[in-house]
């Protein structure tokens, strides 16, 4: 009887024991995902800082401007809704965005944290601590979009997760025809994403060369594409990395000098300078696992 018992009992404590692991497993693999209870959360939005701390059956919202509202759970039709009627909350993996009368207030957040080495230099890791990136600390951080998108990359039309952006304003370079540049790292999982992910972009008149960041290797693409007056740059650097094909690339966009008239004192901008910018945060990329 003694014997029947003590197996008894160990037989519980085997699955008790597998079922933790498997939780533990499931928690290493998803946790970044999904919001942690009573855990908070940053979001970069390009209005931006807002912070979340999510609870049972609701969520604490921190918006710049100080204020605060508790939120309850509210049904969704996709991703985690909070709502009190007036101030919405919608979070799906880590992107987040908040509205105020069914308008958007804070767009595009991403999920992550932000440390600074110096005055003008913030580094960027995601929120599943998969990779980070150095960028000037006065440029906007953002995501793009909520959930899957084809905006993962320059040409994609397979779905993807843009999983930061940094937009570098018109503003940078005044009275010249510099419209403004984004630096975009994204990935997807998509089969057919991951068997395009080196091939020459069609139409395009794309370059490829083979280099290597951090010591990982990328296929680099550059290329380009106009209209209207407007041309966009592209120089794309694609590794295949576990399951997914991953992108760090960047556009930078202009518009024909010749559109200008001589009394509005635009002048040509000075592509090198935009290009050594965005060169060093490409350079700056680290895969963390």
């Amino acid at each position: 009887m003694k014997k029947i018992k003590f197996a008894f009992i160990v037989g519980v404590l085997c699955i008790l024991g597998v079922y933790l692991a498997g939780m533990g497993l499931e928690k290493r693999l998803y946790n970044h995902l999904l919001p942690p209870s009573a855990n908070t959360i940053t979001y970069f939005c390009h209005e931006g800082i807002i912070k979340a701390t999510y609870m049972a059956q609701k969520v604490r919202l921190v918006l710049p401007d100080g204020r605060k509202f508790d939120l309850p759970q509210v049904t969704a039709a996709s991703g985690i809704r909070y709502s009190n009627g007036t101030i919405e909350f919608w979070s799906k993996g880590a992107n987040a965005f908040v509205t105020a009368n069914s308008k958007i207030i804070y767009s595009d957040g991403i999920a992550g944290t932000v440390r600074f080495l110096n005055r003008n230099t913030a580094v960027f890791i995601d929120s599943g601590k998969t990779f980070s990136f150095h960028y000037p600390r006065g440029f906007g951080l953002s995501g793009k979009g909520i959930g899957f998108t084809t905006d993962w990359r320059a040409g994609a039309t397979e779905s993807g997760m843009v999983l930061a952006l940094v937009t570098i304003p018109k503003s940078h370079l005044p009275q010249t025809n510099f419209n403004g540049a984004e630096f975009i790292v994204g990935q997807s999982s998509d089969p057919r994403a991951i068997q395009h992910c080196f091939e020459k972009l069609e139409g395009y008149g794309a370059r490829m060369e083979q280099v290597k960041i951090k010591g990982v290797f990328f296929i680099k693409f550059t290329f380009s594409d106009a209209g209207a007056g407007n041309l966009y740059e592209t120089v794309s650097y694609r590794t295949k990395r576990g399951d997914a094909c991953y992108v760090v690339e960047y556009t930078i966009h202009s518009s024909n000098i010749g559109m200008y008239s001589p009394d509005q004192g635009i002048q040509e901008f000075n592509k090198a300078v935009i290009e050594n910018l965005l060169e060093k945060m490409v350079g700056s990329f680290r895969f963390l696992r």
